[in-house]
């Protein structure tokens, strides 16, 4: 079996293409193991609720931190999470980072930005939402956009 590797851009959503004759236990069990990489989501459990569910780090808007809790927000749902949001922020994808000491947002999710006059930045997500950049953030934030290109 011959393997081919193509690097592409981050910003890209990285995928597997298996050309294959038919389908194998062998083949069958690389695609389990691609489809439930553990860096690619989080098991977590919808604010309210007990039941926990795979959520695919893709799908996040942006993660706040409030009393103790780590809330995700996607297009459609809240969830919740206990602990620092510094824990989970370094087990995370290279495009989520740090626009606040309690946010940190999927930088594929914003859609503009709006300058303020206090330095701080207001970033508008595809959903309409919109969240201020703190001046502290605003240059690491930028770095990192050019760091995607």
């Amino acid at each position: 079996m011959k393997v081919k590797i193509k690097i592409i851009p981050e910003k890209i959503e990285e995928s597997v293409l298996f050309l294959a004759h038919r389908m194998t236990p062998f083949i069958q069990n690389l695609v389990q193991l691609i489809e439930n990489n553990p860096s690619s989501h989080l098991f977590i459990r919808k604010a309210g609720e007990q039941r926990e569910r795979k959520l695919d780090y893709s799908s996040i808007l942006y993660l706040e931190y409030v009393e103790r809790k780590i809330f995700i927000y996607t297009q459609n749902d809240v969830y919740e999470i206990p602990g620092p949001l510094y824990k989970l922020e370094h087990s995370m994808p290279k495009y989520f980072v740090r626009i606040s000491k309690s946010a940190i947002v999927n930088v594929y999710m914003i859609t503009e930005f709006e300058s303020g006059l206090n330095g701080n930045i207001t970033a508008q997500l595809t959903n309409k939402e919109k969240l201020i950049v703190s001046r502290r953030y605003v240059r690491a934030l930028k770095e990192h956009l050019q760091q995607l290109d």
